[in-house]
């Protein structure tokens, strides 16, 4: 990681599990739907809720815009997270 400084540093540290990709990075559709822990890749990337989920192929990608709120919510509840509520 590269920071612009030591404010920067110390928000990372304080909790660097917001700016790492949900899942470790493994498409959370896939993960979802068919059990499947399969690396995503940045090109097929999203950010929403200030947290960056990456997919395996733009067709994982389409069916999580079709209903990001789901996939969001299960993937970061399979991560320990709490997801953002709107």
């Amino acid at each position: 990681y590269l920071f612009l400084g030591p404010t920067e540093v110390k928000n990372f540290l304080a909790d660097p599990d917001k700016y790492a990709p949900v899942l470790g990075g493994n498409d959370p559709v896939l993960a979802l739907d068919n059990q499947q822990m399969v690396p995503g890749r940045r090109e097929f990337g999203v950010y929403l809720d200030n947290r960056v989920y990456l997919f395996a192929n733009e067709g994982s990608r389409r069916n999580f815009e079709q209903n990001p709120q789901r996939y969001s919510a299960d993937a970061m509840q399979a991560a320990g997270a709490q997801p953002v509520v709107r």
